[in-house]
């Protein structure tokens, strides 16, 4: 694979060698050859005398394993580490094959062994000197080798309708639920089988279950007679299910962003399997617009022949009524009468669009999944991240990028209470963890207190839920805090989310967002900050009338306020306002893959990229801490803001790479292997020297190298012990706390009375590592490197990177270490942190 270049890196980590030289972005596997081609001339001596230690031999049967990364800096002679005790290592090439050979681990016995007939004659002082110096773990006599992780590389009408007994339509009344599997095999019967699909990878959503429990309840029961009416079902089932019959059938996908694309791939497999199906579209990512609609059709008319507009509930029972006498074609004239579809009529090929449809007025009337028996039948675990409620419907707002249910801009109508609490006992009775509140505006009601309460209440006598998540008003606070008093008295840990967005007015005004005063949000900021929360909130990138100046300074709102800032790639949402042609057209709106705005009128493409680097920069400097205190000191001391220090650094790293290459690396590679190069000593003098000669201080005064002396004390590394005291030339515990007072009074921003050189001589205690991140590393659930579904890097949910100090943002409790397996099962063992989210 040949020799790398002059800045060449390597990458030890999941088992595989990865080169990631600087410049570069994207690291490629190498295999030990072309590691050691890349170190010729390597003087392959005696590790432990090359280095001057003294190693303490390895027992034969301590079982050993390797630490969870490592990055290196290949020189001349071999690979530059730092070892245990910070001063320079070089690993020579018998070195790297003693390492090679050490994965997956085994006993001290079973790994020389190996070394040994890989052609390296001192293995066991090797492998004595690799462990002492932090490069290989050491467990007990008789420890179970774990199985190794994967490699970093590789979520209203006046009329009532027809759901009311005694009225003049079809009324509503449930069957009993009947128990067992999601559908009946084959249908003999001569019925039509009605097949509602949720993806595995997401888990079983809500709007399935509420389509099929009122189909099955229309009309008393009526549609019964003529359809097999399913419960919701995973792919492979309802495939299984349809390959064992013939004639009609009905398929309903419910689509989504994170679901469109699996709902059509599985209609093609269905529609390949029974030729006579019909397929129904229905959600948030069907789209609705005229021009989208019919290109939707014509796209995907093979396995999309009617589409349902708002909610479906009425409609779908409409439309099945319709199809009774016709299936597997569809009646144009029928479907004319029936409001809320966009299909193709049979006879010309004409899109039809016929009228808007009402909204339900009394959701009480439609049955609930959950209560009927929709869900039963599935397995607890299915559900990953979350059981979604719902307590009301509706959003008297109108943000134009928001699509929240097809319902912005309308009256809010709402579940009963006790609906919504039997719900809850129905996900506590299950043991299901998590609980998301899926409204748009969980608190604008006094009512929601009561139910918060509930729920306080259901937890604590079942243990179950530990985890809700809610979306609060926009503008108004009134009921938060005794919603979060209720939550977490009860132990429940939070999600939630006052969205923000950007405080730029013009962006505001082009998007027709008013949002909740900056004192409201600042002061809910600091009643969360007391409360012990973590905080983040939330921003967009692509809004209309946004500009890189105005995203920067979102940015920095969020940094002076210690809330750490989501920032996620906007899309234009099928149905959402922004998506109207002449509101993309005012505002020059490109899209890309997956419909992300990649340019409008204020924001070049390039505006775009910059954004997203200082988008990466900012998390890794900030979110998970490499330079939150270099930062701070800069801002607080020396006037220069935190964004233009990352902005400046976005042009030295893109323009000059190998003029701070460590630092470099880090931004290039940091979402995929969550370490530095070479070590923590070498990246911070790297740093100080950055601030030498860029920013004019002196790296060895006194307060300059206390902040680097901090910064280092903080970062998680192998075979680090607790609790570790560093003396440090001025008290920063102090001055930290000084400067941040007011974000827990008002929550507005202050900064220290006084520089941190007045500051005296002062200790700092790292007492712990509650999250295990020396010895198992940081490890990201999700695609690090997709705009479009922002993995665990960017959301930072479940990817705390501190060490237990007096400067932690928030104290890792046992009971969120607890939660761990349930609040993100993808993250294959890394804790979880659940975050209030305000912004």
């Amino acid at each position: 694979m040949g020799v790398m270049p002059e800045a060449g890196f390597v990458v030890r980590d999941g088992g595989r060698w990865w080169s990631a030289p600087v410049p570069g972005s994207s690291p490629a596997p190498w295999d030990l050859e072309g590691l050691l081609a890349a170190v010729g001339g390597a003087q392959d001596r005696p590790i432990a005398a090359a280095r001057g230690v003294s190693s303490s031999p390895l027992g034969d049967l301590e079982v050993l394993l390797p630490v969870w990364a490592w990055v290196g800096r290949i020189v001349p002679g071999g690979v530059e580490l730092e070892g245990a005790g910070g001063g320079r290592l070089l690993l020579t090439g018998e070195d790297l094959v003693v390492l090679d050979v050490l994965d997956p681990g085994g006993t001290a016995e079973e790994v020389v062994g190996r070394a040994q007939r890989a052609g390296v004659a001192d293995a066991g002082s090797r492998l004595a000197s690799l462990t002492h110096e932090g490069l290989v773990r050491r467990l007990p006599e008789g420890t179970d080798v774990p199985v190794p992780s994967a490699p970093a590389v590789a979520a209203a009408a006046a009329d009532p309708g027809p759901f009311h007994d005694g009225s003049s339509g079809p009324s509503f009344a449930a069957p009993a639920p009947r128990p067992g599997a999601a559908s009946d095999p084959g249908a003999t019967d001569g019925r039509v089988p009605v097949h509602a699909v949720w993806q595995e990878r997401v888990g079983p959503v809500l709007a399935l279950g509420m389509l099929t429990a009122a189909a099955r309840a229309w009309d008393g029961g009526a549609l019964a007679g003529r359809y097999l009416i399913g419960r919701p079902e995973t792919a492979e089932a309802c495939l299984a299910s349809l390959a064992d019959g013939t004639g009609p059938a009905v398929l309903l996908c419910s689509n989504y962003v994170w679901s469109l694309e699996d709902n059509l791939d599985l209609a093609r497999r269905a529609k390949a399997l029974r030729p006579e199906l019909v397929v129904i579209h229905g959600g948030p990512s069907t789209p609705s617009y005229d021009g989208d609609a019919r290109a939707f059709l014509s796209a995907h008319g093979d396995v999309a022949h009617v589409l349902v507009r708002g909610e479906g509930e009425v409609t779908l029972c409409r439309l099945l009524e319709a199809l009774t006498t016709s299936l597997p074609a569809l009646d144009g004239d029928r479907l004319r009468s029936i409001p809320g579809l966009i299909f193709r009529d049979p006879v010309d090929g004409a899109v039809v669009r016929t009228a808007e449809p009402e909204r339900v007025a009394d959701l009480d009337a439609l049955p609930s999944p959950y209560l009927t028996g929709e869900f039963d039948h599935i397995d607890p675990s299915a559900w990953l991240f979350a059981v979604s409620i719902e307590t009301n419907r509706g959003c008297p707002y109108g943000c134009s990028f928001c699509d929240w249910g097809s319902a912005t801009l309308s009256r809010l109508r709402k579940f009963g209470v006790d609906r919504v609490l039997a719900e809850l006992r129905w996900v506590a009775d299950r043991g299901i963890a998590g609980v998301q509140l899926c409204d748009a505006n969980f608190g604008i009601l006094a009512r929601d207190v009561d139910i918060a309460a509930g729920l306080a209440d259901i937890s604590r006598g079942r243990g179950a839920p530990r985890i809700v998540a809610f979306t609060p008003p926009k503008n108004t606070t009134r009921h938060i805090t005794k919603i979060f008093d209720a939550v977490l008295d009860a132990g429940l840990l939070v999600s939630t989310a006052i969205s923000l967005q950007t405080i730029d007015e013009a962006t505001l005004d082009a998007v027709d967002r008013s949002n909740i005063s900056t004192d409201l949000y600042l002061a809910l900021a600091a009643d969360l900050r007391r409360r012990g929360l973590p905080l983040t909130g939330d921003l967009l990138i692509g809004l209309p009338g946004q500009t890189y100046d105005s995203y920067r300074a979102d940015l920095q709102f969020f940094l002076d306020h210690q809330i750490s800032p989501r920032s996620w790639s906007l899309r234009a949402l099928p149905n959402a306002p922004l998506n109207d042609p002449g509101y993309r057209a005012r505002f020059g709106i490109e899209t890309g893959a997956d419909r992300i705005i990649t340019a409008t009128s204020t924001m070049s493409h390039e505006d775009r990229r910059r954004m997203l680097t200082l988008r990466k920069m900012q998390v890794i400097a900030d979110q998970y801490g490499v330079l939150i205190h270099v930062l701070r000191f800069l801002q607080w001391d020396h006037g220069v803001a935190a964004t233009a220090v990352l902005d400046h650094l976005l042009d030295v790293v893109a323009g000059s790479p190998d003029r701070f290459p460590l630092l470099s690396w880090v931004f290039a590679y940091f979402d995929l292997h969550a370490t530095v190069p070479v070590g923590w000593g070498a990246f911070y003098d790297e740093v100080g020297r950055l601030l030498e000669e860029d920013f004019g201080l002196d790296p060895g005064a006194s307060d300059v190298a206390t902040v680097l002396a901090v910064q280092r004390a903080l970062m998680p590394a192998p075979q680090r012990n607790f609790p570790d005291t560093v003396t440090l030339a001025h008290d920063y515990v102090a001055y930290h706390r000084d400067a941040t007072a007011g974000l827990f009074a008002t929550g507005h921003a202050s900064g220290p009375d006084r520089p941190l050189r007045s500051h005296p001589q002062a200790e700092l205690t790292v007492t712990g590592d509650p999250l295990h991140l020396c010895s198992g590393g940081l490890r990201f659930a999700g695609d690090s490197r997709d705009e479009a579904m922002l993995g665990q890097f960017w959301l930072g949910v479940g990817s705390s990177h501190e060490l237990l100090s007096p400067l932690t943002r928030v104290a890792p409790a046992t009971r969120d270490l607890e939660l761990a397996a349930a609040g993100d099962r993808a993250a294959a063992g890394t804790p979880v942190r659940v975050r209030a989210t305000i912004g």
